[in-house]
């Protein structure tokens, strides 16, 4: 897995650190559309060889409930069964007018139709309502990628907010060890001592957590 490395014949991941695992699944990511243009959006994508789509942003959360499910619903029947959907609902628009009973019940929508995770369901400062939304969803919570600085992760950590933390590496400083800001690695170094684990952006969590993590079904472990 990865190319080699320059003047070194060995692959990125080991230079990195060594590999966790020998293959990932990756996914498409997408906003939502309209419902009439939706599928054919989501065909093309199978087509190309992806197994697993994300989807979010758009109308997704900003008309009504009805338009949500319209939305989830028509994106399985396009996908069908074998292809995993992950929604994003955009929770650090500027303009998010969603709280925890929204985030609730739209999880319980999304887990009915087999959705592996949702992400970003409420406010990004709102850790007090992730905490509640992941001891009552029934599918696994993500977010996180508005966070830019290791200390900023912790309390999400210690507090069990997230199911899965997605540092945006542009926004953390990257793999290295340097950069503008802490760098994914002193993140997931942070994280391993407090018996979390953070993937970069998205990567589902294999590692321990403060209590058993829900991994998405299907992924590798």
């Amino acid at each position: 897995m990865g190319h080699p490395g320059p003047g070194t014949g060995q692959p990125v991941a080991r230079l990195l650190g060594g590999y966790y695992r020998s293959s990932i699944k990756p996914y498409a990511s997408l906003l939502f559309e309209e419902p009439d243009t939706l599928p054919a959006r989501l065909e093309a994508v199978i087509a190309r060889g992806f197994r697993a789509i994300k989807l979010g942003w758009r109308p997704f959360g900003r008309v009504d409930r009805h338009m949500d499910e319209r939305l989830v619903k028509t994106a399985r029947e396009a996908a069908g069964p074998e292809v995993e959907l992950m929604v994003d609902a955009g929770g650090s628009d500027q303009f998010w007018p969603h709280g925890y009973k929204w985030a609730l019940e739209t999880a319980r929508m999304l887990a009915d139709y087999g959705v592996a995770w949702f992400e970003e369901a409420l406010a990004p400062d709102d850790i007090e309502g992730f905490v509640r939304l992941r001891e009552h969803a029934p599918l696994p919570i993500a977010g996180g990628e508005v966070l830019t600085r290791r200390q900023s992760f912790i309390p999400w950590i210690e507090r069990g907010a997230l199911d899965i933390v997605q540092p945006d590496l542009t926004k953390v400083g990257g793999l290295s060890e340097g950069g503008a800001s802490a760098g994914w690695r002193r993140i997931t170094a942070c994280c391993w001592s407090r018996t979390a684990g953070t993937p970069p952006w998205a990567w589902p969590p294999t590692w321990p957590w403060s209590r058993p993590c829900r991994s998405p079904a299907g992924w590798s472990t």
